[in-house]
């Protein structure tokens, strides 16, 4: 009787389990992409340059003047490291590399004894693209005012900011080439 009882235990076991297993293997995430659960940067599928400059303009303008946040810098045209980190010395953080067509390069920072355009430079080449670095855009944190500041760049397109509450990585990133930046004039 009790190997009975312990048979039965474990066909029901077993039965429980592979009806889970049929349940989690109807899941569709993977044959279509997922919605984004949260905010994202860059400009949208058909929005010309011109308009996501003018909509980064409104997002920098908004950005509280001190408080730190996310933004997608894109540079009027491509960068080597070097520059790239000379133009953006003065910001608090540099998060990652957006290159055109491929995910977002993270960067250790701080970092001591080197510059930010070595930085630049090693982390393009760790990830196996062809160097020298072309930097389109990059994803920094800093205040408003400092954002603000920067945008006086010739060097610089666009600054779009994200709310201060955004965390690293709960917001999509969609690199500004995409929408043929950054080689506008």
């Amino acid at each position: 009787m009790k190997q009975m009882k312990n048979t039965l235990a474990a066909l029901l076991v077993l039965a429980v389990l592979a009806a889970g297993f049929a349940w989690l293997a109807q899941d569709d995430r993977v044959s279509k992409p997922m919605h984004t659960n949260g905010d994202v940067v860059g400009p949208d599928l058909h929005e010309s340059a011109q308009d996501y400059q003018a909509r980064t303009q409104e997002t920098l303008d908004q950005a509280p003047a001190d408080e730190p946040g996310y933004a997608l810098i894109a540079f009027r045209q491509p960068m080597d490291a070097e520059a790239a980190g000379k133009t953006l010395e003065s910001l608090k953080r540099v998060n990652a590399i957006v290159p055109a067509n491929a995910a977002p390069i993270p960067l250790p920072e701080p970092t001591e004894g080197v510059s930010r355009g070595q930085v630049l430079e090693r982390e393009w080449a760790r990830v196996g693209l062809e160097p020298p670095a072309q930097i389109e855009a990059l994803m920094v944190y800093d205040t408003g005012d400092a954002l603000r500041a920067l945008a006086t760049s010739p060097d610089v397109f666009s600054i779009e900011v994200l709310a201060p509450d955004a965390a690293w990585g709960r917001f999509g990133i969609r690199p500004p080439a995409r929408a043929g930046l950054p080689s506008v004039p």
